[in-house]
């Protein structure tokens, strides 16, 4: 019909503009560029976080779910137990490195700066797993953490905190926010500038911390 053919022009010329507003050379990605728009910019930006609802193709992490699954299966040969946080930290692989890079044009879209990748961190929580509330190093500027799968629970939330105008010493926990995200969900948030922590419970999650930094040209090694 005619409105649909218009509605369609009306949505072609948002794509557009959003594509010419993202830094160069990041340019237009492979995956998130759905779930790019002004208002999720504004939240990130206003809330140090916003929250990513299916983030992939279903294709895709369906084949990255079950490639969890699989080195879960043997962790003692891909993986590195942490006893403090109960988890499961895995040795570097290629599907998660590969996403990291993928990720690069709409992270970059969402922050309004060119990042680049810094690292993937894939782990997987035990039951009795958490972290501790934190702040992120500056190599985690920017970071997405990706839920794969989580067992035995519709949901283990995370907390975020902003800590402007608190002293990190004496937080005052009551002004946390609970996320909670499903499979195939994400968050990004600027982990330097916002405290976050997962408390402490019986399941068992798969998740990939992706982690950005804005680019520096001035030194070859940071870019």
């Amino acid at each position: 019909s005619s409105s649909g053919s218009g509605s369609t022009s009306k949505k072609g010329k948002k794509a557009a503009a959003a594509a010419e507003n993202t830094p160069a050379p990041a340019g237009r990605g492979l995956y998130g560029w759905h779930l790019h728009s002004a208002s999720a910019r504004r939240k990130l930006r206003h809330d140090r976080y916003v929250v990513l609802r299916k983030l992939l193709p279903p294709t895709l992490f369906a084949l990255l779910q079950g490639w969890y699954r699989v080195l879960y299966s043997n962790p003692k040969v891909t993986a590195v137990f942490q006893g403090k946080t109960q988890r499961h930290e895995y040795l570097p692989e290629v599907i998660s490195t590969y996403l990291n890079f993928a990720l690069v044009p709409f992270a970059s879209a969402m922050a309004g700066m060119v990042v680049a990748p810094t690292y993937p961190f894939p782990i997987t929580y035990i039951p009795g797993g958490s972290i501790h509330p934190h702040l992120d190093v500056s190599d985690n500027e920017l970071s997405l953490t990706f839920q794969v799968e989580l067992r035995d629970a519709r949901a283990w939330p995370l907390w975020f905190l902003d800590p402007r105008g608190q002293e990190l010493s004496n937080l005052n926990a009551s002004t946390a926010k609970e996320v909670s995200l499903g499979d195939n969900d994400g968050i990004l948030y600027y982990g330097p500038d916002i405290v976050h922590w997962r408390q402490q419970a019986p399941f068992t999650l798969t998740q990939i911390v992706f982690a950005f930094r804005e680019e520096d040209t001035a030194h070859c090694n940071n870019q």
